[in-house]
């Protein structure tokens, strides 16, 4: 529908500090901040001061990234929900194929055993951590994702990777998977319509201002604002 193979990010959109520093981050500094979390061995759930050390800020930017992340007032973060959100909106302009570029290192952020595959439980729990580090950053660190939904998009990424669920998928179907939903029409136009496709619903009273995985070359993906939502699960078929 005259969309090009890759969906460069847009440098003219707006979102909140201190997420705003994250947008002129490359694919090469998310790597190496994904290489520094596993060399240096941190708990997956980290603190200010391990947040303005992996991701490179102040201690006020540090505590408002947990502020916004922290569900449950416990003062801690996701390290992989964060950084692969941060991904998600980066700038990765320079790459070949941005889209292909974003998906292959948040499938590397929990490639566990780094073997280019990975399983039925990694993968809902990258989708958890993904899907939930993107709410946080647009203000709905609130919403509760239905396990269901995710357990129903794995189902569908095994099947059409055509691999049993017991089995690993390796990240080349993945990515086809995840290109396949985000291709397919209605194509997403902002924030809202990108996680309706994975079927996470949220009310349309909305404000604009960031891209997530978007184009300045097609369609942008918008910021959402704080509200509540009930998740619809309803699993993609190829």
């Amino acid at each position: 529908m005259g969309h090009s193979s890759s969906l460069p990010l847009p440098h003219d959109q707006k979102i909140n500090a201190p997420f705003d520093m994250f947008l002129k981050w490359t694919i090469d500094t998310s790597s190496r901040t994904l290489r520094e979390f596993h060399i240096k061995k941190y708990d997956y759930a980290i603190d200010s001061n391990v947040v303005t050390c992996l991701f490179a800020c102040d201690q006020r930017s540090a505590t408002q990234i947990i502020q916004a992340f922290d569900k449950y007032d416990i003062q801690l973060v996701n390290a992989l929900s964060l950084l692969t959100a941060i991904i998600a909106i980066s700038d990765a302009t320079n790459e070949k194929k941005e889209l292909d570029a974003k998906l292959s290192l948040i499938f590397d952020a929990f490639d566990l055993s780094q073997k280019g595959s990975i399983s039925y439980d990694e993968m809902v729990i990258m989708l958890y951590s993904f899907f939930n580090g993107l709410l946080s950053i647009m203000g709905f660190n609130k919403i509760n994702i239905q396990e269901e939904i995710l357990e129903g998009l794995v189902i569908d990424a095994f099947t059409m990777a055509k691999k049993p669920l017991h089995r690993k998928i390796r990240k080349k179907p993945f990515i086809k998977w995840a290109r396949r939903i985000l291709k397919s029409e209605p194509y997403p136009n902002d924030f809202i319509s990108f996680v309706a496709k994975f079927n996470i619903n949220i009310p349309r009273d909305q404000e604009p201002a960031v891209t997530i995985l978007g184009s300045k070359d097609e369609v942008p993906l918008n910021y959402a604002s704080k509200d509540e939502v009930e998740p619809v699960s309803e699993a993609a078929n190829d």
